[in-house]
């Protein structure tokens, strides 16, 4: 099967959140999106029937979208390297594997709604049967920057993130992780630490509460995930995942980050007893040479 023939009759569900199995493509045009399907277990798919959108259901879902027509889809390589080596990488693959959507549907444009609708064209938009859909795989692309690049990450990510925060968002520990948050904190300034362990940068989030934002340096300030509860959540997952403990060490000893430490132990319960994943072990894998040991997170 190549992936360009891929249509509803090759699509067979494996399970009740509608995984998929699919063969190999032959197609050496497709090698980066095997290589994906072997890094993360999701399928890229570029040429498909519309009812493939929404395969699995017993309704379903029809969205007006545009394909990636043929003078483009050389992009689709480049689109796919992306996802495979950069989109991901503040996160250990083991994590993205369980919550990445199973297919990716790379097209030209798609609409929320079921006919053309230019107020309702979507860059990034999550389909049915854990499908999400990207878009913008044309002529836009001969101009795309580093900001654009940098935008579809966000969304992606996003995406992402919001298919795990939603279950959960009235969950008791996040609730609590959501009221610790800095009230009022919708822009920092960026100052130094008036201890020299930490660049100013990293300073100005940990001391208010955060562990990641939009930094304007030449401004001087960062706008926080403030009321952005998905966002927080998901930057702490990666904060928790990928840090060496000698820097965790350091940041937990801090009198002055400690509602930090409070809300990082907060998602490392959530992601042990929530989202039933190992946070030491996807530690140990992103960090071989400083890994937390097995009782870090216990208090």
């Amino acid at each position: 099967m190549t992936l360009s023939a891929c249509s509803e009759s090759s699509l067979s569900p494996i399970d009740e959140l509608g995984g998929t199995i699919y063969d190999p493509s032959t197609a050496s045009e497709d090698a980066n999106i095997n290589a994906f399907y072997a890094k993360y277990g999701s399928r890229i798919l570029y040429d498909f029937n519309q009812s493939d959108l929404a395969f699995g259901w017993s309704i379903p879902r029809n969205y007006w979208y545009a394909p990636v027509k043929a003078e483009y889809k050389h992009y689709i390589s480049d689109v796919t390297l992306f996802l495979k080596d950069k989109a991901f990488q503040k996160y250990p693959d083991t994590f993205i594997k369980k919550y990445l959507p199973f297919r990716i549907f790379l097209v030209d444009s798609i609409c929320s709604t079921t006919a053309y609708d230019e107020n309702r064209l979507q860059d990034v938009m999550q389909v049915a049967t854990h499908g999400v859909a990207i878009a913008h795989l044309g002529k836009d692309m001969d101009k795309w920057t580093e900001d654009n690049w940098n935008t579809l990450q966000a969304n992606v990510l996003e995406s992402v993130l919001n298919s795990i925060y939603q279950p959960f968002k009235e969950n008791y520990t996040i609730k609590q992780f959501g009221s610790l948050q800095q009230p009022w904190s919708y822009m920092l300034s960026i100052e130094d630490d008036p201890q020299g362990e930490f660049s100013n940068v990293e300073y100005s989030l940990y001391a208010n509460t955060y562990v990641d934002g939009a930094i304007y340096m030449d401004d001087g300030y960062i706008i926080p995930p403030y009321n952005d509860t998905a966002t927080d959540l998901g930057q702490y997952i990666s904060f928790i995942l990928t840090t060496s403990k000698s820097k965790m060490d350091k940041i937990f000893a801090r009198t002055d980050f400690d509602v930090l430490k409070q809300r990082a132990l907060l998602v490392a319960k959530f992601i042990k007893n929530g989202l039933m994943m190992d946070p030491i072990a996807m530690q140990n894998e992103a960090c071989p040479d400083d890994p937390y040991p097995a009782d870090y997170f216990n208090d």
